[in-house]
């Protein structure tokens, strides 16, 4: 793979790492802190939407109990003023401070007056029974302390009522109780949408058994029920466009009175997806543009200066004595220029000395009294040289590429000793060529990986060599031989001398005398 395929993948695999990780990171970071700031966004509504119910209930107490703590309601309660609820309790003051139903009782709990109203067009309708049963129990109508005032949820054909109930007392608070005076103000959906509209939610007010919610949110009853006093919200994405937050009310006994369903848009979750996405696009676009640089520089500085150097390389032969490559700058580049230089300029001194080598090694293997072979692992002959080649009358283009035991007799080949050496074991042989006697040396010829590929035979003709040694051990019998002769003349000159002692210790005549030393001169005669 080239410099430039490997830095392209490099590049990508660097990108898609770093594509990945980003990815990773943002669905365990960030997308987790936008989770997060979205359930905090609609907990926060819930908190609104909990404070607006406080704000309705605070309003009807407050309302409930100014009219009720009032003198001129408590006379009413005495006197039963027929004109009162009509002077003092008109309709458009009743719409004004949103009460629906007003029912005011006596110190015996007997209804004194009652008026309801449709609220949206300030008129007076005929009073419910439904809604005057359901105002006139026993915890609106009997109240155990002076100042209390029971606030609670009632339902009436499935309508939530918001109902306050105090005692009907001077303007200073003070007794004995004259009645009781009960507001109720229905919570139906023109209120819930006044509601929505004044928080801008989407809300939705749900009945205890979610009989009136949709087919979505009744499947998911369950977890609606286990909304308590201790946790009564429940927030949780309804899918991947929207969110939903509830909120339990309880009622005066910490029943659920009803819920309120809000749903939201999940804008925040989108929107960090789309930041997201544009990053990850950027980083993308980013790497490709950073791939290109690198890749650019790269070709500017790296690949194209290399392609020279090898082209300049390359164009000089074996044959091309002196010639360099370019050194074009001098960056790491050039000094990889330079450095080439410097190994041609080894490389022409080496080829020299191996020309040289070579030119001796020719002259003394063509002069010496050898004959050199190699032979391959099939046994075949690969080379046949040496001055030996002509002096035996041998055709070395007939003897190469033929088998070894072929022609075993011609080179003087002992085929056990080669076959060892084949297997790594160097060996010896001697033999007789023609009649010239030979001894050969097989040594095995390995590659880079130590294994034998040939074995090389170098025969040299001993036969010289023979010829000087029996010279010698012919000399050196001669030798010996006169030795043995200088032996007996030494011990024939004693003896003789030993004679002539004798006889001049005699004082024998001189021609006895004569004797002995013609004697002598006869034996040295004789050994020559």
């Amino acid at each position: 793979m080239t410099i430039r395929n490997r830095t392209l993948l490099i590049v990508a695999a660097t990108l898609a790492a770093l594509v990945f990780v980003v990815l990773v990171l943002s669905q365990f970071i960030l997308v987790d802190s936008y989770n997060r700031l979205e359930v905090q966004r609609v907990d926060q509504n819930l908190s609104r939407v909990a404070n607006a119910i406080d704000a309705l209930f605070a309003n009807l107490r407050t309302i409930n109990r100014d009219w009720s703590h009032w003198d001129s309601s408590y006379a009413f309660a005495q006197s039963r003023d027929e004109d009162f609820v009509e002077r003092e309790m008109p309709n458009e003051i009743l719409a004004n401070i949103a009460t629906d139903y007003v029912i005011a009782l006596n110190a015996r709990g007997e209804v004194i007056a009652e008026r309801a109203i449709d609220r949206l067009k300030a008129v007076s309708v005929d009073f419910p029974p439904e809604v005057r049963e359901a105002l006139l129990v026993e915890r609106f109508s009997r109240l155990s302390e002076l100042n209390d005032t029971h606030e609670d949820v009632v339902f009436v054909k499935n309508k939530p009522l918001l109902v306050a109930a105090s005692n009907i007392l001077t303007s200073s608070r003070q007794g004995p109780s004259a009645g009781k005076l009960i507001f109720a103000q229905r919570l139906d959906d023109a209120r819930i949408a006044d509601m929505a509209a004044a928080l801008d939610l989407d809300l939705q007010l749900l009945l205890p058994d979610l009989s009136n919610a949709p087919e979505g949110v009744q499947a998911r009853a369950a977890q609606f029920a286990s909304l308590s006093a201790d946790n009564p919200r429940l927030i949780q994405p309804i899918s991947a466009e929207r969110s939903e937050g509830v909120l339990r009310v309880p009622d005066l006994a910490g029943q659920t009175a009803f819920y309120l369903r809000l749903v939201m848009p999940r804008d925040i979750v989108q929107q960090g997806q789309n930041t997201i996405a544009v990053f990850t696009a950027a980083l993308v676009v980013s790497g490709f543009v950073l791939g290109g640089a690198i890749l650019a520089l790269l070709e500017l500085n790296v690949l194209r200066p290399l392609s020279l150097l090898s082209e300049d390389v390359g164009r000089i032969g074996a044959e091309q004595v002196g010639e360099r490559v370019t050194v074009r700058s001098d960056d790491e580049i050039g000094l990889l220029a330079q450095a080439v230089n410097r190994m041609l300029e080894r490389l022409d001194e080496s080829r020299r000395t191996i020309r040289e080598s070579e030119e001796r090694l020719r002259t003394v293997v063509d002069n010496a009294p050898v004959l050199i072979w190699t032979v391959n692992k099939a046994e075949t002959i690969t080379s046949v040289q040496g001055s030996s080649v002509k002096a035996l009358g041998l055709d070395a283009a007939q003897i190469v590429n033929e088998s070894a035991s072929a022609v075993a007799d011609r080179l003087g080949l002992d085929l056990a000793t080669m076959r060892q050496a084949l297997q790594g074991q160097e060996g010896t042989s001697a033999a007789l060529i023609g009649q010239s006697q030979f001894v050969t040396r097989y040594q095995p010829l390995r590659d880079s990986r130590g294994e034998v590929t040939a074995v090389l035979g170098v025969a040299t003709d001993v036969s010289k060599s023979r010829q000087s040694a029996e010279e010698i051990q012919d000399a050196y019998r001669s030798l010996e031989k006169k030795h043995r002769q200088l032996e007996r003349v030494q011990m024939l000159i004693a003896s003789t001398l030993g004679q002539i002692d004798n006889a001049l210790q005699r004082t024998a005549p001189r021609d006895e005398l004569r004797q002995y030393v013609r004697f002598a001169r006869e034996r040295l005669d004789e050994l020559g």
